[in-house]
């Protein structure tokens, strides 16, 4: 029987309110151990876990790391003394968001961060997986992740699950702590690494916008099992997913609800190397090899490009690492799912040159990349006003980056600093982002004729139907569903404001 490891942890400094924690001292057998994060990573690794970066698993405030929760301490402590934590952390989520198909499933943001400092883009996967930001298809949780079946691990996945639960409130100075007495704590949880498609909630967060609507925003790191998950599970209130996401975890029994649309149009780009002059439109990809994370979800829309284009549809399958221009660039793949606002930017600033096709372009129905923020239906029957306050204020943030793109993009660099983005590649997708329309016509919005975060009910509900007739919408058990999911019961237009209400801030 494998050595039960004890985690002693004391409270470092104390806060003004009951409920918030300090930094944390660590120790392990009694030798005092580093202080806060660091203490973290120091005593999971003595006992032979592994864990990402220091910051994975810290939350921010303003932008600002403020360390961990004491709640989450004392339920490590707790692993000394109960056999039940292994059961607890089994049962955290509803689900395992790596055994799903046809879901844009996410990885940990210490893997996107990873991918991050190689080629300076996030990891999401456009269709079938959103991982960070860098090809389609579905991808298990990372490579660092601890053995389930370890105390080390039981401890982990309680720190990260805790970190990112929506009862915790982070320590502040001491008057910081007196004036968020008056404010409503809730989490946002990212699903991939800070990107441009992330922009309003930091804006939101500069500018004030949160604190004004009565709301201290922690901004947390994706928990192990995914956002969705965690937002399902009532561990985090807020995530920003693909509708199709939704779609794909209500099929098996999550209860969760869009609330602002941002991508109005697909931004999916399927892409080979420009230097594999074998391939130049998409029947090419026929007896090819995709560099996918497995969704069944872009295998249909690949599928049916391939064969609008006159082919077959056949080809073989690669798992992607972390970084998929290396897995094209090895010739392990021939072929990979990017988005144009992001990685098609990256690669006319700094390469490789690539070949690429957009499945409407291609009898591909609908609208894939609905990408929005996300809450749980219980959240919304719970604690309505505070779902509205919060997308409001993001939705003002999302609003005037539109209008401001280059000083937003300044935002998120600045805001979002531990993801080591590169400016000039944030400030080209956001010239992408508004030059193409991609979140709707910003004129129409500067005159209030088109509200920014509208759900195209229309475009959604022609590619949920799409992947129903391909046989990609499963239940629990796996089994087909008898109809398509509906985009009217998993989004709402409830809680945004009217775009002439934000008119004066875009001006």
């Amino acid at each position: 029987m494998p050595e039960r490891r004890t985690f002693e942890l004391t409270e470092r400094s104390h806060c003004r309110n009951a409920g918030t924690a300090g930094l944390l001292d660590f120790s392990l057998r009694g030798k005092p151990l580093a202080v806060g994060l660091s203490g973290v990573q120091s005593a999971l690794n003595s006992a032979g876990a592994v864990l990402p970066r220091d910051d994975a698993y810290s939350s921010t405030r303003g932008g600002r790391p403020v360390g961990l929760y004491l709640r989450a301490s004392a339920i490590v402590r707790n692993v000394r003394k109960t056999r039940d934590v292994r059961k607890a952390s089994k049962t955290s989520y509803a689900g395992n968001a790596s055994k799903t198909n046809g879901v844009r499933n996410v990885r940990t943001i210490s893997d996107a961060r990873n991918a991050s400092q190689t080629n300076n883009a996030s990891q999401k996967s456009p269709v079938g997986s959103y991982v960070g930001k860098n090809s389609i298809g579905t991808h298990s949780p990372s490579a660092h992740a601890l053995s389930a079946h370890s105390p080390a691990a039981v401890a982990a996945v309680l720190i990260a699950t805790l970190v990112g639960s929506m009862a915790l409130a982070a320590c502040a100075p001491a008057e910081q702590s007196a004036h968020s007495e008056h404010l409503r704590s809730t989490t946002f949880m990212l699903s991939w690494a800070p990107d441009t498609n992330h922009i309003g909630i930091y804006v939101a967060q500069e500018k004030g916008w949160f604190t004004q609507a009565g709301l201290d925003v922690s901004v947390i790191a994706v928990a192990q099992a995914g956002a969705e998950q965690a937002v399902n599970s009532g561990l985090a209130d807020f995530t920003l997913s693909p509708l199709a996401n939704v779609a794909a975890f209500s099929a098996k029994g999550a209860a969760l609800k869009q609330v602002l649309q941002v991508q109005q149009k697909p931004s999916s780009i399927w892409c080979a190397l420009a230097s594999n002059t074998r391939i130049s439109r998409p029947r090419d990809f026929d007896g090819t090899t995709f560099a996918t994370f497995g969704s069944s979800e872009s295998d249909a829309l690949v599928r049916r490009m391939i064969q609008a284009d006159g082919g077959t549809g056949q080809f073989d399958k690669v798992s992607v690492g972390t970084d998929t221009f290396r897995t094209l660039s090895s010739g392990k793949a021939d072929f990979a799912g990017f988005y144009a606002t992001w990685e098609g930017v990256q690669a006319e600033l700094r390469g490789p040159q690539l070949t690429c096709f957009r499945g409407e372009d291609y009898a591909v129905p609908g609208n894939p990349d609905a990408i929005g923020i996300t809450t749980s239906q219980a959240l919304i029957a719970k604690n309505p006003q505070l779902v509205r306050d919060f997308v409001q204020a993001v939705q003002r943030g999302y609003e005037y980056a539109y209008a401001h793109p280059d000083e937003a993009a300044d935002i998120l660099v600045r805001q979002a600093s531990q993801a080591n983005l590169d400016p000039e590649l944030v400030k080209t997708s956001m010239k992408a982002i508004v030059d193409g329309h991609y979140w709707g016509d910003p004129q129409a919005i500067t005159e209030g004729a088109f509200t920014l975060g509208s759900a195209d009910f229309t475009g959604t509900q022609e590619y949920f139907d799409f992947l129903y007739a391909a046989h990609v919408y499963v239940d629990q058990s796996g089994h087909q569903l008898r109809e398509a999911p509906s985009s009217r019961a998993l989004a709402t237009e409830e809680f945004l404001a009217h775009t002439q209400d934000g008119a004066d801030e875009k001006k």
